[in-house]
């Protein structure tokens, strides 16, 4: 054992003083944030405006981002022309189903006749659950398009 093993520390005095010291570390490697959060959109299409900035403290139900809402849009009022467009076939089949009935009472047309209406009204009918179930789906995609 050779070397200052034992040898006394030389001991300075020196004035205190308040003053921040930078510490700084050289480092390969990477720095991730303590809490991060994976935003993915529920639809595709152009991002259009980032509404924060990064570091930025985000409180829940803050708009985020916006994506084009064009096509969704679009889908949404091409829907709901569909829907009004059957919702007038409905309310025209109803109508003659009415006549049809009283025509029958009369002995005017055939029970057949009827039926054949009645059958349409019903058709009407069921592509009017349909047609709302494709507005109510254009409205939560448009919905989707604000992050």
């Amino acid at each position: 054992m050779g070397g200052m093993m034992g040898a006394p520390v030389p001991v300075r005095i020196a004035t205190t003083e308040d003053s921040t010291i930078d510490v700084v570390y050289r480092a390969i490697g990477t720095v991730a944030a303590y809490n991060t959060v994976t935003v993915r959109a529920r639809v595709d299409g152009e991002l259009q405006q980032i509404l924060f900035e990064d570091g930025q403290k985000v409180q829940k139900g803050d708009v985020l981002a916006r994506i084009d809402p064009r096509p969704y849009q679009i889908r949404l009022d091409q829907a709901l022309g569909q829907q009004r467009q059957n919702q007038a076939q409905l309310e025209n089949a109803q109508r003659d189903l009415q006549r049809y009935q009283l025509l029958f009472k009369q002995n005017s047309i055939a029970k057949q006749q009827v039926d054949a209406q009645a059958a349409l009204v019903q058709q009407y009918l069921g592509s009017q659950k349909s047609d709302q179930a494709a507005v109510d789906d254009a409205r939560l995609q448009l919905s989707f398009t604000e992050i």
